[in-house]
């Protein structure tokens, strides 16, 4: 048996001498650092921590560590770490168990010493040491060309910690929380209705929520399940509710906390009873839909709840960010999706390169689909629809501009360049039509008409009781300016051929001057004739006008080409005969009167296109 599993017997009576207290110190020692061993793991329990102290210099605080051998390291005082000895500019400072003999005594047969000194020892090397677990390393320092430190490094260190197989934490009201360790290598158990962390948590390796082996960096499977705060008593509500079976009930709390601690859609436990939260009246009182028909306790009783959501975050004032409920659906912004992936309170973004991609058919829509919805035919084809206008705008820099296409909601008018369509098809701007086009008739036509040049004049018919509309980028020849700001006419006045005829000319010099008479009269020579008037009296002969032409024999009726009437001046017969009138000597020059010029004619517009 070693000495270290032996210990002194103190008798009545019985002299100890100095082995005895020394086999006593032994056996305490080797117990200890056999529990150290066996409760811990080697490493810095406490204190320890390195600061700069000068050029050269480094200090250690006093503290507490265990080396891998069970050795309590204790620096009961601050040491300093002179560097100078060493050269490197990254130095290993470093502590172990260290012990030497002190007081020492002697007489005549020999010297020997009363006291051993214990203290760790700390020094300062140029490498990291070759058994870590003996030699512990508080950090390594670096210095700068001065000697002086600029650095100190603690991600060597390393911290004891506590070796055991249960821990249990013990309140007097509640059950024992627990802590073990697994039968897994590693593996961790707690065992408490409820866990706060109150600080940072960091894990280096998955979590699992809800399954035994993770299998993702975080795995939840399955519904939170919690024990509620307090207790309630379950009473039969007279309506029914969305519950499956069994109507609704009121449960009414005793020490709850529903307001905060449960959500509508939660499912509540209280003994065989099941039921889904359907409305939460503050922190007492809940109304309940039944999932089955088994019969409710009675009196209080602790009851569990079962939550709709398996993952939550939220900002600090509760708003929420992300959540996942049982069903499977996402919510962002909102704890109560409506869909497999409900985006509340904001929008979606995608990067460049990305894209929403359907496996089939789809639909993108808002409010109702089937009135505000894009569709994607699972056969090829995209589908718009929507009860309002359909508006198509592209390289508008914002809403003032007319949409680039337009589509009415109302009569189905498509407008190009223009928000109201008044027709069919309603196009503000030019028609490139490389094709041609084809009429109601069937006709087609291929050629477009030769635009009228800027400058022409041309005539303009309109109804006489009709007001005068000028035709778009024309202007009424009628000596006006021309002030249209768009027209390279601009500043010009227009001649005024207002009561004017087109006439013919002969030469091309006489092209635009003007000449005629509205009025005419013939030159003619009065012939011997007489009349066949078949009454006397004084006479003034007037003929009418035939389609012939005009001549001297007045008795033969030759009259102007044109339709006009003649009177004839001076040409008085004389006294007739009973039948017929006295013959004119004739020779006497005589001259119609003025008869009209004009032809016949319509009113027409002289129009000048200027635009």
């Amino acid at each position: 048996m070693s000495p270290g599993n032996q210990r002194p017997l103190f008798l009545p009576g019985a002299l100890l001498q100095a082995e005895d207290l020394s086999l006593q110190q032994e056996y305490q020692l080797a117990q200890d650092r056999t529990a150290n061993q066996g409760l811990h793991t080697w490493g810095i329990t406490e204190g320890l921590e390195l600061r700069a102290s000068g050029t050269n210099l480094v200090s250690v605080n006093a503290g507490m560590a265990l080396d891998s051998l069970g050795r309590q390291l204790v620096l009961s005082a601050p040491v300093t770490v002179d560097l100078q000895a060493l050269a490197e500019s990254e130095l290993y400072i470093t502590v172990r168990y260290d012990e030497a003999p002190v007081s020492q005594v002697g007489d005549a047969q020999g010297t020997w010493f009363l006291r051993t000194r214990v203290a760790p020892r700390v020094r300062a090397l140029a490498a990291p040491p070759d058994d870590a677990s003996v030699e512990l390393v508080l950090g390594s320092v670096t210095l700068s060309v001065y000697r002086e430190v600029v650095a100190i490094d603690v991600d060597a260190r390393r911290y004891s910690s506590l070796v055991v197989g249960t821990l249990a934490f013990t309140n007097p009201t509640t059950s024992p929380a627990r802590l073990w360790a697994g039968p897994e290598a590693g593996a961790l158990h707690v065992e408490a209705p409820k866990i706060n962390l109150l600080g940072s948590a960091a894990i280096q390796g998955a979590l699992g929520v809800g399954v035994g082996i993770p299998t993702a960096g975080l795995d939840v499977v399955g519904a939170g399940q919690s024990v509620g705060r307090g207790s309630l008593v379950l009473t039969e509500a007279p309506s029914a509710g969305r519950g499956l079976q069994g109507g609704r009930l009121t449960a009414y709390g005793n020490g709850t906390a529903f307001s905060t601690e449960l959500r509508v859609g939660d499912v509540l436990r209280a003994g065989a009873v099941q039921a889904i939260i359907e409305e939460i009246h503050g922190a007492n009182v809940l109304t309940l839909g039944r999932l089955g028909d088994d019969a409710a306790p009675g009196g209080e009783t602790p009851f569990q709840i079962q939550t709709r959501l398996l993952a939550r975050i939220a900002q600090g004032n509760g708003q929420p960010v992300l959540a996942v409920t049982a069903e499977g659906r996402v919510g962002i912004g909102t704890e109560t999706p409506e869909a497999s992936v409900h985006v509340a309170h904001g929008d979606v973004r995608l990067d460049g390169g990305t894209a929403v991609r359907f496996l089939g058919g789809g639909q993108i829509w808002s409010g109702d689909p089937s009135a505000h919805a894009i569709t994607f035919l699972p056969t090829g084809g995209l589908t718009l629809r929507d009860t309002g206008d359909l508006l198509l705008t592209a390289g508008a820099p914002d809403a003032t501009h007319a949409p680039t296409l337009t589509v009415s909601g109302g009569r189905g008018f498509v407008g190009i360049g223009t928000r109201v369509p008044v027709d069919a098809l309603t196009v503000n701007g030019i028609i490139d039509a490389t094709g041609g086009l084809i009429f109601p008739d069937g006709s087609e036509q291929t050629v477009a008409v030769v635009p009228i040049p800027i400058g022409t004049i041309v005539d303009a018919w309109r109804p006489p009781d009709s007001s005068q509309v000028i035709l778009e980028g024309f202007q009424i020849c009628d000596g006006s300016t021309v002030t249209h700001p768009d027209s390279p006419l601009v500043g010009q006045r227009l001649p005024d051929l207002r009561d004017l005829f087109v006439r013919s000319v002969s030469s091309y010099e006489e092209i635009g001057t003007t000449g005629g008479e509205e009025e005419h009269t013939h030159d003619v020579v009065l012939q011997v004739h007489t009349h066949s008037i078949h009454h006397q009296h004084d006479i003034q002969a007037q003929f009418d006008p035939t389609p012939q032409n005009s001549g001297t024999i007045l008795s033969q009726k030759k009259l102007a080409l044109a339709e006009h009437i003649h009177k004839l001046d001076n040409a008085l017969t004389l006294p007739p005969t009973p039948t017929e009138s006295s013959e004119y000597v004739g020779g006497e020059a005589v001259q119609t009167q003025k008869a009209s010029a004009v032809p016949p004619f319509m009113s027409l517009l002289k129009l000048m296109r200027i635009i």
